[in-house]
């Protein structure tokens, strides 16, 4: 459910403006949604890592990937991972992604 409910808020036209408030949570008054979405995104790293992305956590982020290894690896979990790199790949993620060089 989290990964379908990513990949909207991720690719939806109608979620551009929801993306736009999410890219900058604290200037946005939107710190408690990400707080809520951050909840129920916890339970699939890879959807948790692309929210933190969004929103311009990238430390957090950053301090997530490590913990991947943990995960038992798959099919479905390197099809995840694959649509992460697409999406920082795109339009969406990749016009924040600059700073972390």
């Amino acid at each position: 459910m989290v990964g379908i409910l990513n990949g909207i808020l991720l690719t939806a036209p109608e979620m551009l403006a929801f993306r736009h408030k999410l890219k900058n949570p604290e200037e946005n008054d939107c710190k408690e949604l990400f707080e809520c979405l951050y909840r129920c995104w916890s339970h699939q790293p890879i959807c948790l890592i692309s929210l933190c992305l969004l929103s311009k956590y990238y430390e957090h982020a950053a301090q997530l990937v490590p913990r991947l290894s943990e995960i038992d690896v798959s099919v479905d979990f390197l099809r995840e991972i694959d649509r992460l790199v697409q999406l920082i790949e795109s339009p969406i993620l990749s016009c924040n992604l600059f700073i972390i060089y």
